[in-house]
């Protein structure tokens, strides 16, 4: 993707930001972001941070707006987001699997739908920060699931924001936020300092 393209989708996004069209948005400028990552691009990066966070900040706002529910055992997915078109929910079976679909499923119909993915091992409840990164895991007793949903996300990607912000190496650095939204993608921490070290990059290349 030329320079050229990449700042057309940069505006793409921007323009649904302004429209109040917060998947498309986040959806678009996520693009980029990869795109610029890719590129070595830190000019178009740290520009591209800050609206990125307020297209996921909408979007968590506008799923904390919705029910909260927990579904564990076996699990059938569409019948989740049928029952839960937007709010957060836990699913936890024997796998990640069924969590990883719900989400699926939920991007597919553009739901404002938050989805934690847990296991069931052992009549403990696993939740997980992220199918590539399955630890450091919360672990709760079966039938006493956490319903505080936004201090869960804080806990899950609490490690990985600390250990962020202890590298000393700026390109390690943003590797590792990028890690942190990843596992909680509405991290605003994450997407601040992502913005600073990717600003100060573009300045030691002028």
């Amino acid at each position: 993707m030329t320079k050229d393209e990449l700042q057309a989708l940069c505006e793409e996004g921007q323009r649904y930001l302004q429209a109040t069209e917060y998947l498309d948005a986040e959806a678009v400028l996520a693009r980029a972001e990869s795109v610029g990552w890719a590129q070595r691009d830190w000019d178009t990066l740290a520009r591209l941070y800050m609206p990125l966070q307020e297209a996921r900040r909408q979007r968590r706002q506008k799923c904390s707006e919705g029910r909260v529910g927990s579904f564990v055992g076996k699990i059938d997915p569409d019948e989740i987001v049928r029952e839960f078109p937007s709010g957060t929910v836990l699913v936890a079976s024997d796998s990640i699997h069924p969590a990883l679909r719900v989400r699926e499923i939920a991007g597919e119909k553009k739901l404002y739908l938050d989805v934690f993915l847990g296991t069931v091992q052992a009549e403990q409840i696993r939740i997980i920060p992220g199918a590539r990164m399955p630890e450091p895991a919360l672990v709760f007793k079966l039938g006493d699931e956490p319903s505080d949903m936004m201090g869960l996300w804080e806990r899950l990607h609490g490690p990985f924001l600390a250990a962020a912000d202890a590298e000393k190496d700026p390109v390690r650095k943003i590797e590792k936020y990028r890690d942190t939204i990843e596992v909680d993608y509405a991290c605003e921490l994450a997407h601040q300092r992502l913005a600073d070290v990717a600003h100060a990059l573009a300045r030691r290349k002028m």
